[in-house]
């Protein structure tokens, strides 16, 4: 026997006429305040809406070998497969984005292998459960006053697969519900009441506060991964040209600031200076010590018709006795 509440979602065209019904079904959280969930089940008679799947390689370098099968796969069937930087222009209401690797964004469909070995085993599962051929997308629902903190905000899609929102309600009472979603022929809005004033035990309604808490902060994670990559991205080239600003600024500083240094003097030690002559006994001693001989060679030959003649035949001697006289 089934215990859970079970209603009808009528969902209205204006622009057609249209109407078709879904299913869905509330549990909610005994106490009040409390948690409840609402699951949206697929109307067969549907129609599938025509999209294309856009795989994004968002893995970084040291992660792209464990994705070459995959992407070669995806390619040899004529998959599209783009770069990050490309996303923007991918980023269209009759497209399905599903991130490969890397970190969540937003809230695109995300792919990532438990085991590097069974990726192919893995995305066969992952395809299985998310891409199959959607019925309804962009699906947002809108709540009454008695309700908060609903997640997720959106559903990308719906495919055979059921769908679920899950939030916090302060009074047991009844609560109005407005989904918005895309068919394959245009907009639709749907209008129902959730009977959160009725309670059904079932076997999920104590497991929603820890349901709750996995799909926020999951979400959060998405949200702050997408702040980071944004912020990233716009400052990246302003972090750029701030450190060549510095390093600029910091070369001519040092080179205003540098002065070579001088070449100083060299000093000669105190024992190697010249000896002073303070008397003659100290030049008769130094002359002592020249080799004997020295003073006997031959005069130099000058030409007394050039000025100073006189002055240019002095010997060596006699230069030398007046070179320490004078000092």
């Amino acid at each position: 026997m089934k215990n859970l509440w079970l209603g009808l979602l009528v969902l209205i065209l204006p622009l057609s006429g249209f109407a078709q019904s879904l299913e869905l079904e509330v549990i909610r959280t005994e106490s009040a305040p409390g948690f409840f969930a609402v699951r949206i089940f697929p109307d067969p008679e549907l129609k599938e809406i025509n999209m294309e799947d856009v795989f994004v390689k968002n893995f970084s370098k040291e992660e792209a070998p464990i994705y070459h099968d995959l992407i070669s796969i995806l390619e040899e069937l004529d998959g599209t497969v783009i770069r990050l930087d490309q996303l923007p222009q991918y980023t269209l209401p009759t497209n399905r984005i599903i991130l490969l690797g890397g970190k969540p964004h937003g809230d695109f469909v995300y792919f990532k292998p438990q085991h590097k070995t069974k990726i192919l085993e893995e995305f066969d599962a992952f395809a299985a459960k998310n891409l199959g051929p959607p019925i309804l997308m962009n699906i947002t629902a809108d709540f009454g006053g008695n309700v908060t903190d609903v997640y997720p905000k959106r559903i990308i899609a719906m495919t055979d697969k059921p769908v679920f929102f899950v939030g916090k309600f302060t009074d047991p009472i009844k609560t109005k519900m407005t989904v918005t979603a895309l068919t394959h022929e245009g907009e639709i809005m749907a209008e129902t009441a959730l009977h959160l004033e009725k309670y059904e035990p079932s076997a999920f309604s104590e497991a929603l506060p820890e349901i709750w808490e996995e799909v926020y902060q999951s979400k959060q994670a998405q949200k702050e991964n997408s702040k980071l990559s944004f912020y990233f991205e716009k400052a990246f080239p302003w972090i750029l040209g701030l450190l060549g600003i510095i390093l600029l600024v910091f070369t001519v500083s040092r080179h205003s600031t540098f002065t070579p240094p001088k070449n100083p003097k060299t000093k000669l030690p105190k024992n190697k200076q010249p000896k002073e002559v303070h008397n003659t006994q100290d030049l008769e001693s130094d002359l002592a010590k020249v080799p004997e001989g020295f003073w006997h060679q031959p005069k130099e030959k000058v030409d007394s018709s050039l000025p100073f003649s006189e002055k240019q035949s002095k010997t060596t001697e006699s230069m030398v006795k007046d070179f320490y006289t004078k000092k």
